[in-house]
């Protein structure tokens, strides 16, 4: 079971299913395997029914994932917590963004953009979130629910003038429109009251739950202020939000502020926020770890227990890319002096680079590091269903090209970027990764029907096309240095043909096709308003 297609055939043969004689019992490496990140909604997951839910849960539950965030129908909750404060639907068209831009506006990022957001489609999402926190439930996962974080609609500057709040910082060039959220002073008694209503309506809502919320105060927004005392006061009025409505609720925390704005959260800054909370009241995840983890400037998190998190995926990027050593070594380093408390995968989007997110999720189950090659080999065999040695060769070379970039944050792509002439030097030989494309190549005629390896051959193909592109790209930029127009212009139309390849190149398998994404979006319209 995978992303990007099944490969099942000799599962549900039942003549190749081996005899169990016993049970087997395998026992945890660490407690927790948590699962998505507060973007994954929106750059992927967005517009998914619940067909392709309950096929994604499986995915979940067969990988020992038991922490996962649950934000889908959140909407139609705040909707019903809001209107106990005076606001109106009309109120709520300018605060909720619209479904593809969900994830910023619920951090405060901006409001209302591309909205607005319709009562039909936040009653669906609730029903559709209903039957995946059950489903979620049904297989011993704990799902974490959201948390109130202070954002309100901007009519509570109207209704509430002595409550402290202010405008959250202008987000990525939006006008006044769109930006500026309101954000009530956590230390404000409404905060607190908003937070708890908010947590007894999810109760009313989806039932009796695990007791894990996921709240993000400053989500690449600095706080109003940095002396200590505000900061405890700040933790201690967010805990209380939640355990008025549930006494055994915990604090889930993205570390990520700690990452983004780090110049703030010096050690002193730190202390004050964190253990105003005790360590049962709280759980960090520790988002980058693959490339710049936190626990170990902070004390491990000053005792509280956290998840190493692999991220490794910013916005939705294609592109293949990960640190297998970091993975495969860091998190039993980690385990063993800090207050680890469990492992995780946060990536913004979803269907690349699975690999390196099966190697993450595997370490839960593993006794300690394998051999990077013996681990890959594994999983050839259990992606593709069978042994191949081209395979085998192909994917040595993806773990030290691709899959072999150790401590480095994953770039754009340049044919995704704005047009401009900027150069970098590659992260691996670009000529290796031919080689291991034709290596991969060779067996398509046995494995043409395996779902995953169709995939894969597209995405193989995919890097090695962008690869090019990029260095023709340095071509042209050098002949724009030295005036070539003859060089501008040879590279100029392979450039050009090269995109037209790649685009029938993608429209061969279904996960890169772009007129997916509009069928999946037009299936929520109730009317022909909704579906313009």
């Amino acid at each position: 079971i995978s992303w990007t297609g099944d490969n099942l055939s000799n599962a549900l043969s039942t003549q190749n299913l081996p005899p169990v004689q016993e049970p087997i019992r395998r026992n945890r490496f660490t407690k927790w395997s948590f699962y998505f990140n507060t973007c994954t909604a929106s750059y992927s997951t967005v517009w998914w029914n619940w067909e392709r839910w309950e096929h994604h849960i499986d995915w979940m539950a067969v990988r020992g994932i038991n922490m996962p965030l649950m934000y889908v129908g959140q909407e139609y909750a705040w909707a019903r917590t809001f209107l106990e404060y005076g606001i109106t639907f009309e109120d709520l068209d300018n605060f909720f963004a619209g479904p593809g831009f969900l994830a910023w506006q619920r951090m405060g990022n901006f409001r209302g953009w591309a909205g607005p957001l319709t009562l039909n489609w936040m009653v669906d999402h609730y029903k559709l979130g209903k039957k995946i926190f059950d489903r979620m439930r049904e297989f011993g996962m704990k799902p974490v629910l959201p948390a109130f974080a202070g954002h309100v609609p901007q009519k509570f500057e109207i209704m509430y003038p002595e409550v402290t709040q202010s405008d959250s910082p202008l987000t990525h060039y939006f006008d006044r429109k769109y930006c500026c959220v309101r954000f009530l002073e956590p230390i404000n008694p409404l905060f607190r009251e908003i937070g708890t209503k908010f947590v007894n309506t999810l109760i009313e809502m989806f039932g009796p739950n695990d007791h894990l919320y996921l709240g993000d105060l400053y989500n690449e927004i600095y706080p109003s202020r940095n002396d200590l005392g505000y900061l405890h006061d700040v933790t201690t009025s967010m805990i209380k939000s939640l355990t008025d409505a549930d006494p055994d609720a915990v604090w889930v925390s993205q570390a990520w502020l700690f990452h983004h704005e780090r110049d703030f959260w010096q050690p002193a800054q730190l202390q004050a926020y964190l253990n105003a909370a005790d360590d049962d009241r709280m759980i960090l995840l520790d988002m980058f770890n693959e490339v710049n983890n936190q626990w170990s400037r902070t004390e491990s998190f000053y005792g509280k227990p956290y998840i190493w998190c692999e991220l490794l995926n910013f916005g939705g990027a294609q592109m293949m890319y990960g640190g297998m050593k970091a993975v495969m070594y860091e998190p039993y380093e980690a385990s063993k002096k800090s207050s680890m408390a469990g492992i995780g995968i946060t990536p913004e989007g979803l269907l690349t680079n699975e690999i390196m997110f099966d190697m993450m999720l595997n370490q839960a189950w593993m006794e300690g590091p394998e051999p990077i090659e013996l681990w890959v080999n594994n999983y050839i065999h259990s992606r593709y269903g069978r042994e191949n040695e081209n395979l085998q060769k192909a994917y040595k070379i993806f773990s030290k090209t691709v899959y072999g970039i150790h401590k480095k944050r994953m770039p754009k792509a340049k044919l995704t970027r704005r047009p401009n002439l900027a150069k970098w030097a590659s992260n691996y030989d670009h000529c290796e990764l031919i080689d291991a494309w034709e290596l991969f190549l060779e067996p398509a005629d046995e494995f043409k029907n395996i779902a995953t390896y169709r995939f894969d051959l597209v995405d193989v193909t995919r890097q090695v096309l962008s690869d090019m592109f990029e260095n023709w790209h340095g071509e042209m930029t050098d002949g724009y240095e030295l005036t070539d127009r003859c060089k501008i212009e040879e590279t100029r139309v392979k450039m050009l043909e090269m995109l037209r390849d790649l685009d029938d190149l993608l429209s061969t398998n279904e996960y890169f096709l772009f007129g997916r994404w509009i069928q999946d979006a037009e299936q929520w319209a109730h009317n022909d308003e909704e579906l313009a």
